[in-house]
């Protein structure tokens, strides 16, 4: 625990908050630090405090870095957060000369663009191309903007070969090896509830859930009555699984602005998922009885009346989330379970195989199938579910796992 005393004593940082399941030794996992920190590399990598030179710590980790103003954190892409919000770039190879398309996918989360391609040559648009002449290794970088900060996405080699290689793939995308997140700190910044409201946006539609929560606190730390501010910071919450704080979040929400009805369906839903099922029942019947409900609100409010017992009725709101949203995953899917307990199997099996068909990557699905299955006596069918929804536990990773990225700089 040295390591973690070194860091949390002389630079003020607390490993608990960033992992706290996990630390050099801790309960259950056995690791060393030598273990622990190659896969430490979900969150903060590194922490300089403002204006403050650190000396140089164990195995270079940390390095003589000076902050002047901006917080720097630096971490590198878990392989399962590969996402439509993250940049990518397609092929990785081809003979020269080697076109590359670049591509930021949510242009407005931003707001500026500099791609650098590793040849000296450079872009400032969302979405472009790049055509590589010299048959080498090439290392491209963005730099993404937003307020009050950068951040930097560094991806891994582009090979431009002499003659076309018949395995490469033409159409796969690459993801960025891992990224840098410069902020300018809180003592230096002179940021209103606005402008720390804007950054969460853009962190959170780029992906960064827990930076834009802490943007969002901010906000509403300076501004108790921002409602917008609430709105992110409660959706973020929502989005995170903190669903406790989400509820208190959307409560403060309907406090300032009791007409403000528009979180109440995903306020209903943080209910339904903390368990508080009659809490939920009743905010998700307010929410579908407004005008232009959505189907995602009639889903949830059939699973909290299907929670608390009330299964005619839960039957009949899921019907209307299907005819609002015939492509509804989830509603298919409790539509179906449901249709099940009530012995109603061939309609439970229809419902299911529409579930599948939209989303065949849920492995509830797939198990409440082979169940429906089974019980009809297609027994072979049912193994097949059975072996589909086992196949949906193991993790299929991306194309250049990024590695971590230790904070050896100076």
């Amino acid at each position: 625990m040295k390591w973690q005393r070194v860091l949390s004593d002389e630079h003020g940082v607390n490993f608990s908050h960033i992992c706290p399941d996990r630390s050099p030794g801790s309960a259950g996992t056995g690791e060393t630090e030598e273990e622990f920190y190659p896969v430490f590399h979900y969150r903060y990598a590194a922490f300089m405090i403002q204006n403050t030179e650190k000396r140089e710590e164990k195995r270079g980790y940390i390095r003589h870095i000076t902050v002047f103003s901006f917080l720097l954190l630096i971490t590198s892409l878990p392989a399962c957060c590969m996402a439509e919000t993250w940049p990518y770039c397609t092929p990785g190879e081809g003979a020269v000369p080697f076109t590359v398309q670049f591509v930021i996918p949510d242009p407005g989360a931003v707001t500026g663009v500099l791609w650098e391609f590793g040849d000296k040559e450079t872009s400032t648009q969302a979405k472009t191309s790049h055509t590589y002449t010299k048959p080498t290794i090439y290392y491209p970088k963005v730099t993404l903007t937003i307020p009050g900060g950068d951040i930097v996405y560094d991806f891994d080699y582009l090979k431009a070969l002499m003659s076309e290689n018949p395995g490469s793939a033409t159409n796969e995308k690459f993801y960025p090896r891992d990224y840098t997140i410069y902020l300018e700190s809180d003592e230096i910044a002179t940021f209103t509830s606005a402008d720390y409201a804007a950054r969460g946006e853009s962190l959170g539609r780029l992906g960064f859930l827990e930076e834009a929560e802490d943007a969002y606190k901010s906000a509403t730390g300076l501004d108790s009555g921002d409602v917008m501010a609430w709105k992110g910071y409660a959706d973020t919450l929502y989005s995170l699984g903190s669903y406790s704080p989400a509820v208190s979040a959307y409560k403060r929400i309907l406090d300032l602005d009791p007409s403000d009805t528009s979180i109440l369906s995903r306020y209903g839903k943080a209910l339904l998922a903390l368990k508080r099922y009659d809490d939920a029942v009743s905010i998700l019947r307010q929410a579908t009885g407004l005008p232009g409900s959505t189907a995602s609100t009639w889903s949830g409010y059939g699973e909290a009346l299907e929670a608390v017992g009330m299964r005619a009725e839960a039957i009949t709101a899921l019907e209307k989330a299907t005819s609002l949203d015939s492509d509804n995953a989830s509603a298919w899917l409790h539509y179906g379970k449901i249709l099940a307990d009530e012995g109603r199997l061939e309609e439970a099996k229809t419902a299911l195989e529409r579930s599948i068909t939209i989303n065949g990557g849920s492995t509830i699905a797939w198990s409440s199938y082979a169940n429906v299955l089974s019980s009809l006596g297609y027994d072979e069918d049912a193994s097949s579910a059975r072996r589909k929804a086992g196949s949906m536990n193991t993790v299929q990773l991306p194309q250049r796992a990024p590695q971590p990225q230790y904070c050896s700089l100076g």
